[in-house]
């Protein structure tokens, strides 16, 4: 047999099956030709196909039109206001407990103050101009020092005048003295706050004197006491005596930005109470036209030290005191009708705040007073 027959890798039996089988040739290159025009007809076919698979897809939209995008608004719009008789009270009763966490921090805030400066601080409770048992503004505020004049020796001249009344209040008039003059400072008393002379015995209010700029006042000052009928005193009318003195003045607001409660809560300050053993009364100066604010104080061990009110009155709580948070439209009795509201209480003898939710019947205050009794009042 030939070489070129049994040798697999000779060239001869790689060439092209038209050109290995010549005596075929002619048939072959025809079965070629059919097979390549069938595939060129399915390549045209499946380009066609192709083709007409993107023109139809050319035709399908993308999107919402204005009617339908309408529709969907109005389903929305359907669905929120419908709920929204369900969401309005769960809002407002978020609104009061917000309002009551601000009341129960700052509380807290000014009494952590009273005891790191162990010096009496409070907090400064702002009375509406229009509403004015009503408060959305709470400062903190501390107790300035005492003030004694300038130099050691500094000395105010008292004269009575008319004595002790019959109804126990006397009347004084104290001036600088002269062998001490321009030891008292401008800028720093304000009617309202109270002065002892001779470091003792009773505490004067100061009335009046000589206006300076800033609502502050100098000597010569009028003060006034109310020390009961029979009271005796050192000096006398026309009589006039030499003596030091300390002037306590009133808390001022600090530099700390104020904490202001959500739209439509407040705190209701002619429904708050003072609460002890059972009885309760209205916390002092409440007067519904006075402008003046209510300051809570705390005294250096954390209790509650005073109330502030009438613009430099003072009383020493007897109780807890508790700050009735509600509804701004119901300023007033109705408040306490409305057991969402919530009260935060300050103990007398611990200074403990707490905050609790108003109990029904009688004066609103039993879950209040277990709380604060569980602390400690």
């Amino acid at each position: 047999m030939s070489h070129r027959l049994t040798n697999p890798w000779h060239p001869w039996h790689r060439r092209p099956a038209c050109e290995s089988l010549w005596h075929r040739r002619p048939a072959c290159e025809e079965n070629h030709r059919r097979d390549a025009g069938a595939t060129s007809a399915g390549a045209t076919s499946a380009g066609a196909t192709s083709a007409g698979a993107t023109n139809a897809g050319a035709t399908v939209r993308a999107g919402l039109t204005l009617i339908e995008l309408m529709v969907v608004i109005s389903i929305i719009v359907i669905l929120v206001v419908s709920s929204l008789p369900a969401l309005l009270p769960a809002l407002e009763k978020r609104r009061t407990r917000e309002a009551a966490r601000l009341t129960n921090t700052a509380l807290g805030r000014a009494r952590g103050v009273a005891i790191a400066n162990g010096r009496p601080a409070g907090l400064l409770i702002q009375r509406m101009r229009t509403k004015g048992n009503g408060s959305l503004l709470l400062f903190q505020a501390v107790v300035p020092p005492p003030y004694a004049g300038d130099t050691i020796d500094a000395k105010l001249v008292l004269t009575a005048q008319g004595g002790v009344g019959r109804d126990g209040r006397i009347r004084l008039q104290a001036a600088e003295d002269p062998n001490s003059r321009g030891t008292f400072s401008g800028g720093l008393v304000k009617v309202g706050d109270h002065i002892q002379f001779n470091y003792q015995g009773p505490l004067y209010k100061i009335t009046g004197g000589n206006q300076g700029t800033g609502g502050f006042i100098r000597p010569p000052l009028t003060v006034t006491a109310q020390l009961g009928k029979g009271a005796e005193v050192p000096w006398t009318a026309g009589n006039q005596i030499a003596v030091p003195y300390q002037i306590f003045r009133q808390p001022v607001k600090t530099a700390a930005e104020p904490a202001q409660l959500p739209a439509g809560t407040v705190i209701d300050l002619g429904q708050s109470r003072e609460s002890r053993s059972g009885s309760v009364r209205p916390l002092p100066g409440l007067r519904s036209e006075s402008q003046f604010p209510i300051i809570l104080t705390f005294a250096a061990d954390g209790s509650l030290d005073r109330i502030y009110h009438s613009g430099g009155l003072q009383v020493r709580p007897q109780g807890s005191v508790h700050l009735l948070i509600g509804k701004l439209e119901l300023l007033g009795a109705e408040n306490l009708q409305e057991l969402s509201n919530l009260w935060v209480s300050v103990g007398r003898q611990t200074g403990l705040v707490t905050t609790s939710k108003i109990s029904k019947g009688g004066n609103g205050l039993r879950f209040a007073d277990e709380k604060q009794t569980a602390g400690g009042l």
